[in-house]
Order: C-alpha cells, then structure tokens, then sequence
C-alpha cells in the first residue's frame, strides 16, 4: 500500500525517511528533527500501517504488521520515485527501520534506529507486561481517547495496543539482525539510547560487540522516546553521524 507522506526541505539530495514511534503519525512526531534537518536535507515523514491517514487493519500479529508496514515503504519509495533515503526510526518506527533496511537494503543509505531492544530478558519482559497495563488504562481516559481517535482516523489503534504490548509477540530475534553488512556492502548505522531505559542501554552494548563498525550512543536525560525527550541532543548526534558518512 502507499502510505500517506508529509515532505519537506530540499528537493534534490539523498532525503531522510522518519518513521514515526508507535501511536504517533508523522505530523505528531519527529516535529524537531523535521524542522531542523529540513533546512539541508529533503525530509519525508510517512503515517504507518495503522497510523494516521494510512489505513490497515487486517493484521493479526504485531511482526505482520511491523512486516506490512516495511513492504509498503518499498512501495511508497518506488510511488515518490526515491531510490534511496537515510532512514531513521524510534521505537516502533525504529523495528520497522530494521526489517526495512534487511528486507530491502538496496533503498538505505544509513539506518539510526532508537527505542529498540534485541535482548529477550527478565527485565525486559516485565517491563513489555507494565507497558501493557499501562497503555490499556489509556483506553479508559476520555481526552486520550478522543485524541488518539481524531488521529488516527478510521485505524484501529486499540487493535495496535493490543498486539503491539504483548511480550509473547515481541520480534526480539528479527531486532538482533542489524544489516551492518549485505550482498551491497555495509550499510553505515547508528543505534541510539536513553540513559533512563536502562535495558535499551544493555541492548545498544550488545549491538556494539555484535557490529563493532556501527556507531551507538547513549543520550543523557532521555527515556524510550530520544527524539522525543531530548530533541536537541539527537539532532546533533544524527547531524555529526551523517556528516561522517
């Protein structure tokens, strides 16, 4: 499918494809990161399957969805005539980035992904069982509901919730494959983490020792969210990395 798409900044140039964390849409998250790089870079922002305008629920596992969703940014890519992008993700935006860039390596020129654990731990699994319980109080918040259903149209965001909170269903092993090396080459990647979720800090060392030539920070301040919590410290480590390239 096509997904709706936001573009901004240059036209001409390798663009940067943000993909958005869950629950969010590509006009309610990234907003920093749009702004700023849009004065050097073209910016594309997509709603994924599910989200916002791009309209999908006939799914019924969170990794066919997380699977859908990166078969239709190939697809969108190829509409919008883009043979390559930067692409970089956060939380659900950052998996999808993942399975994106190993699926069709051919389209990334870099990969930054954060909020994303590859490590299937005690820690971790509780902290997959509180985000549910969390996140099913959200559905008894009117405000929050009314929000969540302006924003995302006809999606059934409650379906989201639902499979996208459930530890059993979680992708760790697809989340461990970064595609630091392909059939193409080495696809240059950064992996950031909030120093405050302490299990994303544990999975960026494990990404470090498994692929010593990418790049990892850890962002004070920060929790799940990086772009999110500290909008001004990821622009300047994303900015630094792809100048490096």
């Amino acid at each position: 499918m096509i997904l709706h798409t936001e573009i901004t900044g240059k036209r001409e140039g390798t663009p940067i494809l943000f993909l958005h964390a869950g629950l969010e849409t590509a006009r309610t998250d990234f907003l920093e990161q749009q702004t700023f790089f849009s004065a050097n870079y073209k910016v594309i922002a997509v709603d994924m399957c599910g989200h916002g305008y791009s309209t999908y629920s006939d799914y019924k596992t969170f990794p066919e969805l997380i699977a859908h969703t990166a078969q239709s940014l190939q697809e969108t890519l190829d509409h919008l005539g883009e043979k390559e992008v930067h692409v970089a993700g956060s939380s659900f935006g950052a998996m999808v980035a993942i399975i994106f860039a190993n699926k069709f390596p051919g389209y990334v020129a870099s990969l930054c992904v954060s909020g994303v654990n590859p490590l299937r731990t005690e820690e971790v699994i509780q902290g997959l069982e509180e985000q549910k319980e969390q996140l099913a109080t959200i559905q008894n918040d009117k405000m929050t509901v009314r929000v969540l259903t302006e924003r995302h149209q006809q999606n059934d965001w409650k379906l989201f919730i639902e499979k996208a909170s459930a530890p059993e269903e979680f992708p760790f092993e697809d989340m461990a494959c970064l595609p630091i090396t392909t059939e193409i080459g080495r696809t240059p990647t950064l992996i950031m983490s909030g120093e405050e979720s302490m299990a994303e800090v544990e999975g960026i060392c494990y990404y470090k020792q498994k692929c010593p030539s990418a790049s990892v920070a850890v962002i004070p301040f920060a929790g799940h969210l990086v772009p999110q919590d500290e909008p001004d410290l990821y622009n300047h480590v994303y900015q630094s990395f792809l100048r490096s390239l």
